[in-house]
């Protein structure tokens, strides 16, 4: 989030412009930023025009962390996420997410906070979830499940399929969960395999009610998908 005559981009920066519903407006380099009128309000120039709609955000992917790895980490006790990641061309596995009330591994642009743009070209593999997503029930909470790839926007629905790009999960474990243990949401190009999750009976959750997925009850919730491979994953309850 940039207040408007301190942006967090410069020139040279690729930028990302997302529509209100979520859907990805395009791509552009930002050529300059000058300031216009009496109140020398901020004007960005680009290298090319993109259509995006009113309420629509951008965001700079060139600063947006991308290139990450999380390997070989131990975290959590926290009264949030464990991990939150926005950014892209990124690998996360050997981890240990333990005791976050929120979700353990989250992917989330957060649109109505302006928080940067979708993750596209990332791996999620051989991490262990383990007691997260106990905090008290809240039907407002989209990241409703210790590992989630969801986004909402700002009417809170579910953004179309596409925003979320070239997604691995696998051979990851969940433990001790609330059901849901995953949300898949508004991918494309991606893949589940080889996930192991275990449900807890003894403390039962009712976030994500804000998602409408009509799917209250099952280990995982899918959504707005499409080119999704969801194989080999095992529940045991």
């Amino acid at each position: 989030m940039s207040h408007p005559r301190h942006v967090k981009m410069k020139p040279g920066d690729t930028l990302r412009f997302v529509n209100r519903a979520g859907s990805i407006a395009g791509d552009a380099v930002l050529e300059k930023i000058e300031p216009v009128g009496p109140e020398k309000e901020t004007r960005l120039v680009f290298d090319r025009p993109v259509s995006v709609d009113k309420g629509g955000v951008v965001s700079s992917i060139t600063r947006g962390g991308n290139g990450f790895v999380l390997r070989n980490n131990v975290l959590g006790y926290t009264r949030a996420r464990g991990i939150l990641l926005k950014a892209s061309d990124g690998i996360v596995e050997n981890n240990e997410v333990i005791g976050c009330e929120l979700g353990g591994i989250v992917l989330a642009p957060e649109l109505s906070w302006m928080e940067a743009t979708f993750s596209w070209n990332v791996r999620i593999e051989n991490n262990t979830i383990t007691d997260c997503m106990f905090v008290n029930s809240s039907y407002g909470i989209e990241q409703a499940a210790p590992l989630c790839v969801v986004a909402i926007n700002a009417d809170n629905e579910v953004v179309p399929p596409g925003g979320f790009r070239n997604i691995e999960i696998r051979y990851n474990k969940i433990i001790n969960s609330p059901s849901p243990a995953m949300i898949l949401a508004s991918m494309d190009s991606s893949s589940v395999t080889d996930n192991i999750m275990t449900i807890s009976g003894d403390i039962a959750r009712s976030h994500g009610k804000i998602l409408e997925s009509g799917q209250e009850g099952r280990p995982v919730w899918m959504m707005n998908n499409r080119n999704i491979e969801y194989e080999n994953n095992i529940v045991v309850e």
